[in-house]
């Protein structure tokens, strides 16, 4: 009995070895899946147009020609004690720290501020009606000589002039530079492209180098024998700021869409060009791939490159170039993603 229990116990031991050594062999196990590609997009998103125009009070332009220096002698009474200036012809402009009144050569100054993300044009011009026997003069120093009843009047901003006639308006015009350092590239869930939004807090500085000024100055011919002067030419001034984002353009998709959009009939469609990566100029004709001429009316042509055209430019930069009827050109930088491989 005694022996049997040794047996077995040794038995079942072997038994607990053995089965902690067990192997189980099984068929080999594989795993797979898969990943498209996508591309995010460039930051060439369109361009914002905001311009502050100025309300400008009635009677800013109004002027008073003085040339015997009347007006400084009688402000007590006639013109409530208001300063004049030095000159001898007078705009009415008001101090913006406590609202005093004084007349100057100079004219109140109108502020242009160009909140774009991107630079505008502006043109200003100024016209007179013209009255019998005033002259406005192209210079404004007069002869002692000179008894003309004549009157001096520029638009200025300080560094363009134009001078007034009786003829000929007088025109400046200046390039502002916008405001990129107000916006931020946002994502736009409705519409589903990326746009430039203005930021919450815009920086203090952001418009600093956005703003433009022009006004009026004058002079009158202190010689001059006004003794039958009565009317002087009333004064009409216009601005103007065009909303670059509506001016001709071409754009591409990554995906080889080419958009020519705005053209009129004086800045109307030409030809385009494509310029690969390295150099090579070629036009783009009725071979270059799907063209849609439906929009043509409206200002509107697209191109989708062909298949070929795409594959060539895979994984490299192309610039498009849009030529227009004034001689003037339009130009689109875009980076073509590899191909994926299926």
């Amino acid at each position: 009995m005694i022996n049997y229990k040794k047996v077995l116990a040794g038995a079942l031991a072997t038994s607990m070895v053995m089965g902690n050594s067990l192997i189980v062999f099984a068929a080999d196990q594989t795993g797979n899946t898969s990943g498209d590609g996508s591309f995010e997009g460039t930051a060439d998103v369109p361009d914002v147009f905001k311009v502050t125009l100025p309300t400008v009070t009635s009677g800013t332009f109004d002027y008073i020609a003085d040339p015997e220096g009347l007006a400084s002698g009688s402000a007590a009474d006639k013109y409530s004690g208001a300063a004049f200036d030095t000159g001898s012809l007078f705009f009415k402009t008001t101090n913006p720290d406590d609202n005093s009144i004084k007349y100057s050569s100079t004219s109140e100054k109108i502020e242009v501020v160009n909140k774009s993300s991107i630079a505008v044009d502006i043109d200003v011009k100024a016209t007179v009606t013209p009255v019998a026997g005033i002259n406005l003069s192209e210079s404004n120093t007069f002869a002692t000589d000179d008894k003309s009843t004549s009157i001096y009047l520029e638009l200025t901003d300080g560094t363009e002039k134009g001078v007034l006639s009786n003829t000929e308006e007088a025109a400046i015009s200046k390039n502002i530079p916008g405001a990129p350092t107000a916006y931020e590239t946002k994502w736009n869930s409705t519409t589903s492209k990326y746009e430039k939004k203005e930021k919450a807090t815009i920086p203090t500085d952001a418009y600093d180098n956005s703003k433009y000024e022009f006004y009026l100055t004058g002079v009158s011919n202190a010689n001059g024998d006004w003794s039958d002067a009565s009317l002087l030419p009333s004064i009409d001034l216009v601005w103007t700021v065009e909303d670059p984002t509506l001016a001709p353009s071409v754009t591409m998709t990554p995906a080889g869409l080419i958009t020519v959009s705005n053209f009129t009939s004086e800045q109307n469609y030409s030809y385009m060009t494509l310029t690969d990566s390295v150099g090579s100029v070629t036009a783009l004709d009725e071979g270059a791939g799907t063209w849609d001429w439906t929009g043509y009316d409206n200002g509107v042509v697209t191109l989708t490159l062909s298949d070929g055209w795409m594959s060539y430019l895979a994984g490299s930069t192309v610039k498009i170039t849009l030529y227009l009827t004034d001689d003037t050109t339009k130009s689109v930088t875009v980076a073509i993603p590899e191909a994926t491989t299926p």
